[in-house]
């Protein structure tokens, strides 16, 4: 259970120098529980899962699936009691099947939620002991779909038959405490501003252009995804909910050799992809690469009740839309490893990616005194074509220093992302009555974009002795994003420019951060403390009515860990991070995105960053179960 009031004060334009909320968040972790904030649910699913005893089962891992095409929604694990639970937003038909090591795999009954059967209880099923006589014995150790560690949460995603054919966003979506509302803004434990990294490199992309990046990559791509909710100095402070690393696959076997995969699939729309991957290692070089082929069929459904307040009476709005969209992805990655001596190694990577896709839409607005009277409506038919390229480059070195672990590494980024989408707009005004109120207006937008991004670091972590550990770092990173809205109107059978939401919108960031961590560990007790210091430099430029704002400030992120433990079953836990959460891009860019002429988005060049104090207390017994409260002070 979680309480928490998401940061969303960084979008108000607060005639305030500093506005500081304190958040209470008080969270029981189970690690047999998946009870976290969800985006508007419905309706809850919930069972209980008993042993061969008949005595609750916990730890046990339930995934829930759809019925009408056999995917899954999120998975779960029992509590003490045995008992499970979901929130799920739709309603439809659903079953799961439960595992846990030394039992049979159990699979429910399919369940019906409808409008008036929001909660459904599955009732108790109960695990049988998996028992097989064997002449030989061979025993491999896999790794559970999901592992809690200390710091923090484990999803082996390669391990996982059941994340096969998924997009890497559509595997978030299934972690547990992870939500990706409808305009895919991904939220850690109810909390926005999420730092997703990729083999922990930053992708310093906007939320938008970072979903699509994980809508392109496949599952079968992906080693695991580890969940970092109170990042250390080590990590970059963006970020006020924590990060998301996303670690890729990486093949160690001798020799030659590589695979090809394939999936095919149809529900409501079909989704396929199709892979190959190759490798060639010997003593002294590792070469490899991948390419990998998606094509994905999606629908969307859209419902909108709102009243605008008007100086003496009231409209209402009801939007009711669907979109169809299609996508094609083609994913690449090629690089290799030079081992120089085998403390020494050397490496180079390039990968990147490119999609292109179409989404038709229809929405249909009612418009009148109440949401009971109709007097006018508005149909606005759509077209978006969107293409997008990315192409990255890493080089990269790591040197083994001594046995001890000490080592030193360094790495110089290059990226750079070009996309162009394309829309096109209908709209229909009519009466109640279905008369047309005026002509049609067409309007159509195109929307190219360039992201260039630069970065290096150098970490080097040294063991002074036995309990005393040293991490510090450099880090420097410029990112530059050129979005160009073109927005023309139909008129007399021309097309013409729309000089009232044309406009182009350039921001460069520049940070530049170190930091040092100082870890001692004592006979029951390890502490841990740290500072980040960064310099952020930023212009944003608006160049159509030569609007320049920019900013240059200082900040220091100390962090604070202890750990004591009172017994072999017992640990005490506290932990202190000052983070920041910057403007995203998308949210820096003033231009209007219409759904339609009564629907649109809008960014604030003038946006300020949001600075956030996290303090948590844990307790943790039998290295199982996780009680934490927390407390997270927000000021801007």
């Amino acid at each position: 259970m979680e309480i928490f009031l998401p940061g969303f004060f960084k979008y108000l334009n607060i005639p305030m120098k500093n506005l500081y909320k304190i958040l209470f968040t008080f969270s029981f972790f189970f690690t047999g529980v998946n009870v976290f904030a969800q985006t508007n649910p419905k309706a809850n699913i919930s069972g209980i899962i008993l042993d061969e005893n008949k005595k609750p089962a916990d730890y046990v891992t339930v995934v829930l699936f759809k019925a009408s095409d056999s995917s899954v929604v999120k998975t779960a694990f029992t509590d003490p009691n045995g008992t499970f639970g979901f929130n799920v937003p739709n309603k439809g038909s659903y079953y799961y099947k439960a595992s846990n090591m030394g039992y049979k795999t159990v699979k429910s009954k399919t369940i019906v939620l409808t409008e008036d059967n929001q909660k459904i209880d599955f009732g108790t099923a109960q695990l049988t002991a998996s028992t097989q006589n064997l002449k030989e014995v061979s025993v491999a150790v896999t790794k559970p779909l999901i592992e809690r560690k200390m710091d923090k949460v484990v999803m082996n995603v390669s391990n996982s038959s059941i994340m096969s054919g998924s997009t890497a966003l559509e595997v978030l979506q299934k972690a547990p405490g992870i939500t990706v509302d409808q305009n895919d803004n991904i939220s850690m434990m109810g909390k926005q501003g999420v730092l997703i990294q990729l083999d922990g490199k930053q992708t310093y992309m906007s939320s938008a252009d970072v979903a699509n990046l994980l809508r392109n990559m496949q599952s079968s791509d992906i080693e695991s995804i580890e969940l970092i909710t109170n990042p250390s100095s080590k990590f970059d402070a963006s970020g006020n909910s924590g990060i998301i690393n996303i670690k890729t696959k990486k093949n160690k076997n001798g020799g030659t050799n590589g695979s090809l995969n394939g999936m095919a699939g149809y529900g409501k729309n079909f989704r396929g992809n199709a892979g190959l991957s190759l490798n060639h290692r010997t003593q002294k070089l590792n070469l490899f690469g991948n390419y990998n082929y998606g094509k994905n069929n999606r629908t969307n459904q859209i419902d909108i009740d709102r009243i605008s307040n008007g100086k003496n009476t009231d409209t209402y709005f009801m939007q009711s839309g669907s979109s169809l969209r299609k996508q094609q992805n083609n994913n690449f990655k090629a690089g290799l490893d030079y081992f120089i001596d085998k403390k020494n190694t050397i490496g180079l990577l390039v990968n990147g990616y490119f999609n292109h896709g179409n989404e038709a839409s229809v929405n249909n607005t009612f418009i009148g005194p109440s949401f009971v009277k109709v007097d006018s409506s508005l149909i606005t038919n759509s077209l978006q074509q969107n293409k997008y390229n990315n192409v990255s480059y890493n080089l990269n070195y790591r040197s083994v220093l001594d046995t001890a672990g000490s080592e030193i590494s360094a790495d110089v980024d290059y990226s750079k992302y070009k996309g162009n989408d394309g829309s096109n707009y209908e709209n229909d005004y009519r009466f109640a009555n279905g008369d047309r109120i005026r002509p049609i207006k067409y309007t159509r937008n195109n929307t190219p974009s360039i992201i260039d991004i630069k970065a290096f670091k150098i970490d080097y972590n040294v063991a002074l002795n036995k309990t005393v550990k040293l991490e510090a770092g450099v880090k420097s990173s410029w990112v530059k994003t050129d979005n160009d809205l073109q927005a023309e109107e139909l008129i007399n059978s021309a097309w013409q420019n729309d000089v009232k939401r044309s406009n182009q919108f350039i921001y460069d960031e520049n940070v530049n951060a170190a930091y040092t961590n100082l870890n001692k560990q004592f006979k029951n007790t390890s502490i841990q403390i740290g500072l980040r210091v960064e310099q952020t430099n930023s212009k944003g430029n608006l160049i159509t009515n030569n609007t320049v704002v920019e900013r240059n400030y200082w900040d220091f992120f100390p962090t604070l860990f202890v750990q004591q433990t009172l017994s072999k079953n017992n640990q005490l836990g506290f932990s202190y991070s000052r983070r920041i959460d910057r403007p995203s891009y998308d949210a820096l860019n003033p231009f209007i995105y219409y759904l339609d002429e009564f629907t649109y988005s809008k960014g604030n060049p003038f946006l300020n960053p949001q600075y956030t104090h996290n303090f948590e207390l844990s307790y943790t017994l039998m290295q199982k179960y996780m009680l934490t409260v927390g407390i997270a002070g927000l000021m801007m």
